[in-house]
């Protein structure tokens, strides 16, 4: 049985209705792909009542037209459904494009519809350099001026096992 998640500043990546990961892969062993598997995997497992088991899921990816059996979106922008958590999980160079574009997203939804979380999984920030210290601290920035949470960058990801979530590319069984 699934405990209830902490209220917290964590709450709206644990129990986030709709998760979208955009750097979604078709190949398996990329982390867009391992991420996207584990969360339909734990989703799969949640059961049948719990908040988990209705969890939305959305791959973004470019050019692909499903991830392992799901619809893809090509961009953040193109989904049209609400989305609470948002995960990214492509190239440094694309993150800042991308969280702007959450953040302009988020202007076409009521509040309860809007991203609420970033989770970063993308490395090359802070711990690179001083360009990569200065992206980062313009990311989170921008999030915070949009009350929007952030987790990372440069993480492994975010495992709540009670609330049958798996966002992460650690192995799926954990």
């Amino acid at each position: 049985m699934a405990t209830a998640a902490p209220q917290s500043r964590l709450s709206p990546f644990l129990t986030a209705p709709s998760v979208a990961v955009i750097g979604a892969s078709t190949h398996k062993h990329k982390v867009g792909y391992q991420v996207l598997q584990n969360l339909l995997l734990n989703s799969r497992r949640a059961p049948v009542s719990s908040p988990a088991a209705k969890r939305r899921i959305y791959p973004v990816h470019p050019t692909a037209s499903h991830i392992l059996g799901l619809p893809a979106v090509p961009s953040i922008t193109a989904l049209t459904e609400p989305v609470q958590l948002v995960i990214i999980v492509t190239p440094v160079g694309t993150v800042l494009e991308i969280v702007e574009a959450v953040i302009d997203r988020n202007k076409n939804f009521k509040s309860s519809q809007r991203v609420q979380a970033v989770l970063i999984i993308s490395a090359g920030f802070a711990e690179t350099d001083r360009a990569g210290r200065t992206l980062q601290e313009l990311v989170q920035l921008k999030l915070e001026l949009a009350g929007i949470q952030l987790l990372g960058p440069n993480s492994l990801g975010l495992v709540y096992p009670s609330g049958f979530l798996n966002a992460s590319f650690a192995q799926a069984d954990i």
